[in-house]
């Protein structure tokens, strides 16, 4: 636990606009095999959604009634070289009635995964998958993405409220705080967000055409040494054909069931 608590107050902290935990929950559906130690922006963090991203597993509680809202989740790169996961809801009456503790997050449950194995539970459906492993997933990939994601840097530097004591009629004096430092990742723009310009045949020098349309999709993106290692990229819908031109209805999709 002293382990854990020291992690968690050198942790890197990051917050996520509401457009960006829509973005990562909607391309973690399709998420194909990833590998954390490619994509977790940095060994330790803690990440807070700007709105649930879900709901998680509470640990704490029993069923029918043990999944929670998944406000938060922070990891920690530990000692023996594992990866450990903490997700935490902000829906904790009940984890605090039980142990007498207050805190505006709390801990759902915990896993341990190996960083530099590829997570292929959740793409093929094991039992030992985890929903939230691919939000979370999702999430450190599109933050790496400059073409998907734009981060920006702020330091909170004001000093903490006043704590009044149920005994007392006061306020006692604010502790002083250490300046924190927080990352909010937000989401681009969708025509910054993948925007292309090309006039390979007359279709496309006529008109604007929408590409990986609604949705967008994955590809496995080759990298490192010898191009020997892959880490999924994010290709969002974007528009191919000349600067000016007219932006031509995206097709239809029509699946057709043959007998």
């Amino acid at each position: 636990m002293r382990s854990e608590a020291a992690a968690l107050r050198g942790a890197e902290l990051y917050w996520v606009a509401r457009s960006m935990v829509d973005a990562a929950v909607g391309a973690a559906a399709t998420l194909p095999a990833w590998t954390p130690a490619l994509a977790m922006p940095s060994p330790t963090g803690m990440l807070c959604w700007a709105r649930p991203a879900g709901t998680v597993t509470d640990g704490h509680l029993l069923p029918p009634v043990n999944e929670v809202s998944w406000d938060s989740i922070w990891w920690w790169s530990r000692p023996d070289g594992a990866l450990q996961l903490h997700p935490a809801s902000r829906n904790t009456a009940k984890a605090q009635a039980m142990f007498g503790v207050r805190s505006p997050l709390w801990t759902a449950h915990t896993i341990i995964v190996d960083p530099k194995k590829p997570r292929t539970d959740e793409v093929v459906g094991s039992p030992q998958g985890h929903r939230f492993v691919s939000v979370l997933g999702a999430a450190w990939l599109l933050m790496g993405q400059a073409n998907i994601a734009e981060t920006s840097t702020f330091t909170d530097t004001s000093p903490p409220p006043r704590r009044r004591d149920p005994a007392s009629t006061t306020s006692s004096t604010p502790r002083e705080r250490q300046p924190v430092t927080v990352t909010l990742v937000d989401l681009r723009g969708a025509r910054a967000a993948g925007k292309r310009s090309r006039g390979s045949d007359r279709r496309s020098q006529e008109e604007r055409t929408w590409v990986a349309w609604p949705g967008g999709y994955w590809r496995q993106q080759a990298f490192g040494p010898g191009h020997s290692l892959r880490k999924p990229k994010w290709v969002g819908p974007y528009t191919k054909g000349p600067e000016g031109a007219p932006l031509a209805a995206p097709k239809p999709r029509v699946n057709v069931l043959r007998g």
